[in-house]
């Protein structure tokens, strides 16, 4: 099971998830690998990302694992499935990482990212292409 040296499970699951299971040694596991490898990566590229911020006092909860709790929770979302994450980077733009994911694809397993929004969604989406897709919400 693999676990991201720079991140912690409060920054992935909602507040009342991570109550639940912050104890539980293989909490790690409801995420897909490829996504926890991702991004670990981007951290390492970019510097500091904030993926949710509940736990500081921020508003965000739900850019990682959702539950059906979430307003945006949805069954066929990658979010409800440990394959997705919404990413803020303080460093830089989610453009500006969406260009470098795209300009060098075989750095990350992501399968598709949202286009035309301020934060970075990538996600495992099973599409069978072997390029990155990109779509709108």
């Amino acid at each position: 099971m693999y676990k991201p040296n720079s991140f912690e499970l409060y920054e992935l699951l909602c507040k009342s998830d991570y109550e639940e299971l912050k104890d539980n040694q293989f909490a790690w596991s409801l995420f897909d690998e490829r996504m926890l490898r991702d991004i670990q990566h981007l951290r390492e590229l970019f510097g500091k990302v904030t993926i949710n911020d509940w736990k500081w006092g921020g508003d965000n909860q739900w850019r990682g694992l959702r539950n059906p709790a979430s307003k945006w929770y949805s069954r066929t979302s990658q979010h409800a499935w440990g394959r997705a994450a919404d990413l803020i980077f303080e460093e830089t733009t989610a453009e500006n990482v969406r260009q470098y994911i795209l300009a060098n694809p075989l750095e990350f397993e992501i399968k598709r990212m949202e286009r035309d929004v301020s934060w970075l969604h990538i996600d495992y989406f099973n599409t069978g292409a072997v390029s990155i897709k990109l779509f709108s919400a």
